[in-house]
């Protein structure tokens, strides 16, 4: 059976300062309920606004730490291309299954190495592989960035606390899914 990974890719750009302390508080719920599950999954979290911040790179679920609110303090702008292309472009190399939770209230606007047409071609190919995308959107803007990037699967909600927290439980919900070994008759 391959290994998996999830990768949870969240927008830590000045917009998302008014709901930034919901953004890490449910972002530890989605771990603590993926860690109930147990299992041997492997966990990457990135930060991006127009720098890329890697706080967990590719560790086993289980010895994941909740998320500390110090090491999260929206500023800048969004390079969500560069942050997506680039998580993708590590994996490629490793034979994996992949689960990507992408989170964003906003449009693209300071990515310097990717583009859309090689990012929805990055993603077009791993979803050949198998691989899974959900974009998580927290607003209208939002919503409209998941459809120019080709994501098959969006989820929106609105931008406040109430909106975050729903958007991370059905991301939960879907990565539950996604974890439990398919049983063959």
């Amino acid at each position: 059976m391959k290994e998996k990974h999830i990768v949870m890719i969240i927008d830590k750009s000045g917009s998302m300062s008014s709901i930034g302390r919901e953004a890490v508080q449910s972002c530890n719920e989605f771990l603590k309920r993926q860690k109930e599950e147990g299992g041997e999954d492997r966990f990457t979290l990135v930060y991006f606004n127009d720098h890329i911040d890697r706080q967990i790179v590719d560790k086993p679920l289980m010895e994941v730490d909740l998320i500390d609110e110090e090491s999260y303090h929206p500023n800048g702008c969004t390079a969500l291309l560069d942050c997506l292309g680039g998580e993708i472009a590590t994996l490629q190399g490793k034979d994996c299954d992949a689960f990507f939770v992408v989170m964003t209230d906003g449009m693209e606007n300071s990515s310097r190495e990717f583009n859309y047409p090689i990012v929805k071609k990055m993603m077009s190919e791993s979803e050949k592989r198998g691989w899974k995308f959900l974009f998580l959107a927290s607003g209208i803007e939002a919503g409209e960035e998941g459809e120019r990037l080709g994501m098959k699967h969006i989820i929106k909600g609105e931008h406040n606390g109430k909106g975050m927290r729903k958007l991370m439980c059905e991301a939960s919900s879907s990565v539950s899914s996604w974890r439990k070994p398919s049983k063959k008759l």
